[in-house]
């Protein structure tokens, strides 16, 4: 990277950006096909849905991965189960995040 150190610093952020949005965009090709999305999610978790939509399935890694290492771990999964190639991110700052209530 090139620049002054504020500069470097500004590019370093909001990294999950551009993962996040092939993510959503490849989720566009399962919104009438869920079965995918619950077996991802199943490698991810380790436990079983009946379902999972895309909005939920989105939920899955930002809830309850919410550690930097579990998310790392559970995108680099979708990742390659949707064939995507791009670099992990490597900061969460302002993503949003579920808090599933009971």
């Amino acid at each position: 990277m090139t620049g002054t150190s504020d500069e470097i610093k500004q590019q370093q952020k909001f990294t999950w950006v551009p993962v996040y949005e092939a993510i959503a965009t490849k989720l566009l090709d399962y919104r009438d096909n869920h079965g995918v999305l619950v077996d991802i999610a199943e490698q991810v978790l380790g436990e079983r849905f009946d379902d999972m939509d895309p909005f939920t399935f989105f939920a899955m890694f930002n809830g309850k991965r919410s550690q930097r290492d579990k998310r790392i771990d559970a995108i680099r999964i979708i990742l390659s189960r949707f064939g995507i190639q791009m670099t992990l991110p490597t900061d969460f700052g302002g993503v949003p995040v579920n808090n599933p209530q009971l």
